[in-house]
């Protein structure tokens, strides 16, 4: 094995970066699974390969290399010591970017360069935390003379709609939203209530940021974000609230937005009834979508609402599912399970759920868990009524919007879609549709892959919609930068 190319030009921006080279440097690498980064084939699973020791002069310094491979695929992370140098290595002449203290893994690393606009192989090398041993991470991507700063994330600027909407909560979802209310001229961004600074905080210091509580509005200023006030003001000055907040905390945040008489709109994972009616833009009706408050479907119920509807409730004799769920999203490292499988032994909520949007539906459902977080896979067996052919039920699947039917025969691979989008987040928002001829003429099977992270946005942005803009109630908060609206 020699010296890969990405981590001999890190060690040469790390070196150049100090006044005084040492005369020898011994490094540790830990390697991508398939040898670079991005999707990967094959390599260590639940298991670190030993490489060996490499040997290389960079400059004038002779380096010693113990290279390690590990199961991961977004970055190489390289750790050395460079005595009495540790200070000027990530300073602004190095070349190397030193990370904000919310970045404690890859996985958040690389979260941080997808909301700014980077990309998954961006170009710099960055430099974790104040250690006394240097760590620091790269990709196949790096250019020595990249413009460390350099970001595309921000979408340009709309027009401002009607419908002035905040939003709680700046996760997976929550961000989501917030670039589509950014870049949908049917909206104007009110404000984003957060509790801490995250990475999308940290890496969008252009949205309006309002403090979840007195405690937070302390907080906040010290990790260096400006806020603007408190949720309670933020909702003085917006027509309706969309709560992406942790799943089932929304009910203990209902009596403010109650107070505030504001509309209310809690994104999917909600079970408490009293939120209101869970709907789907496709299935429920203009009453319930614009009722006062109201429940989003989850990411999998989403899924199957666009399959239902597709082909009209009236024309499913009784759908059957067994979820195959992600333990984890992209940013969270330290959750889920990583050998394994969790099988849930009750039938799981999506049939539930997907009978209170569609009330007479026959619907059953089963889930499990396994250790990846490349969106959801549902495995779909759809009895059809007598009135619908197989034949015409492709042919409703095919015309459907948001659904993107994969040929017969074709293969779904999650990690490598994912990687090829263009959108922000490589966000899938349309639903994988893969038809499994099993040569039972009145039943479709189908596989129904999707990206648990970005699924919902389109119908959460129809749901936001039919939010009646109401009067001048104080001043509104500008958008910010903008752009077209990747989710309609």
């Amino acid at each position: 094995m020699t010296v890969p190319a990405p981590v001999r030009s890190a060690l040469g921006l790390l070196l150049a970066g100090v006044q005084n080279p040492p005369a020898d440097l011994q490094a540790l690498v830990i390697a991508p699974a398939a040898g670079r980064c991005g999707p990967a084939a094959n390599g260590p699973v639940d298991a670190f390969r030993d490489h060996g020791v490499l040997h290389t002069t960079v400059g004038t310094t002779a380096v010693t290399l113990r290279v390690l491979s590990a199961q991961h695929t977004r970055c190489w992370l390289l750790s050395c010591d460079l005595p009495g140098q540790m200070s000027s290595v990530g300073g602004p002449m190095s070349g190397v970017e030193v990370l904000p203290a919310a970045v404690t893994d890859t996985a958040q690393l690389n979260e941080f360069m997808l909301d700014r606009g980077l990309g998954g192989d961006w170009p710099q090398v960055v430099r974790f935390g104040s250690a006394d041993r240097l760590l620091v991470a790269f990709t196949d991507g790096i250019r020595p003379h990249a413009a460390v700063h350099a970001r595309d994330a921000s979408p340009k600027p709309s027009r401002g709609g009607d419908i002035r909407v905040a939003v709680l909560g700046a996760g997976v979802i929550g961000k989501r939203v917030i670039h589509e209310v950014m870049s949908d001229d049917r909206f104007t961004l009110a404000g984003v209530v957060v509790r801490s600074a995250n990475t999308f905080v940290h890496a969008r210091p252009d949205v309006p940021y309002y403090a979840f509580d007195e405690d937070t509005a302390r907080t906040l200023p010290t990790q260096g974000v400006g806020v603007r006030g408190r949720l309670e003001d933020l909702l003085t000055q917006a027509d309706v609230v969309i709560d992406c907040g942790p799943s089932r905390s929304g009910a203990a945040r209902a009596a403010l937005y109650r107070e505030a008489g504001i509309r209310s709109v809690f994104c999917g994972g909600e079970r408490d009834s009293t939120l209101g009616p869970v709907v789907h833009p496709a299935l429920s009706s203009e009453e319930l979508l614009s009722a006062q408050s109201v429940r989003l479907t989850s990411c999998n119920t989403t899924a199957l609402a666009r399959v239902v509807a597709a082909l009209a409730p009236a024309s499913i004799a009784e759908v059957d599912v067994t979820v195959v769920r992600c333990c984890t999203d992209t940013d969270k490292a330290g959750k889920g399970i990583t050998n394994g499988a969790v099988l849930g032994p009750t039938p799981s909520h999506h049939a539930q759920d997907l009978v209170s949007v569609v009330p007479g539906l026959r619907a059953s459902s089963l889930a499990l868990t396994v250790p990846m977080d490349a969106g959801h896979v549902i495995h779909a067996r759809i009895s059809l009524a007598p009135q619908l052919s197989r034949r015409a039920a492709l042919a409703r699947l095919a015309d459907a919007s948001r659904l993107n039917v994969i040929h017969e025969g074709s293969t779904i691979d999650q990690v490598h879609r994912r990687a090829t989008m263009k959108t922000p987040w490589h966000n899938r928002y349309d639903l994988d549709v893969q038809v499994v001829d099993t040569g039972t003429p009145d039943r479709l099977d189908l596989w129904l892959a999707l990206d648990n992270e970005a699924i919902t946005i389109p119908e959460a942005l129809d749901v936001l919609a039919a939010t009646t803009a109401g009067p001048a109630r104080g001043e509104t908060v500008g958008a910010g930068p903008v752009g077209k609206n990747a989710a309609t």
